[in-house]
C-alpha cells in the first residue's frame, strides 16, 4: 500500500495547465517541475509551485475549501500560494519563479 506521503510525490496529471476547464485543478509536471494549477469559474488560470515550502512534499487540491493542502504536515495555501495555515511560513513559489 502506498503511503500518503508517497502518493503526494507521485500524484500528477498529464497535460498542460492550459488544458484545465473552469473549476478544475490538478498537479502537473511541466518542464520537470511540479505545478499546482487551478482554473477558476471565470476562466482565470492560477499556477504556483506544487512543492510545499515546509519540507518539500507535493500539495494536493482541496476542492471544498479551494486550497492547496500538504499531505505531510497539514500546511494549507490559497490559490495564489499564500499560507492559510502552517506549519509552513513561506508561500508557495509562483510557477514562473519556479521554472
Amino acid at each position: 500500500m502506498i503511503s500518503k506521503l508517497a502518493k503526494g510525490h507521485m500524484a500528477s496529471r498529464d497535460g498542460s495547465p492550459e488544458d484545465l476547464a473552469p473549476g478544475q485543478a490538478a498537479v502537473m509536471q511541466v518542464n520537470k517541475k511540479k505545478v499546482a494549477a487551478y482554473r477558476d469559474e471565470t476562466g482565470t488560470l492560477h499556477t504556483v509551485s506544487a512543492v510545499c515550502t515546509h519540507l518539500g512534499c507535493v500539495v494536493g487540491w482541496n476542492a471544498t475549501d479551494r486550497t492547496w493542502d500538504c499531505p505531510c504536515h497539514g500546511s494549507r495555501f490559497s490559490l495564489s500560494g499564500q499560507v492559510v495555515s502552517g506549519p509552513a511560513v513561506k508561500p508557495l513559489a509562483s510557477f514562473e519563479d519556479d521554472n
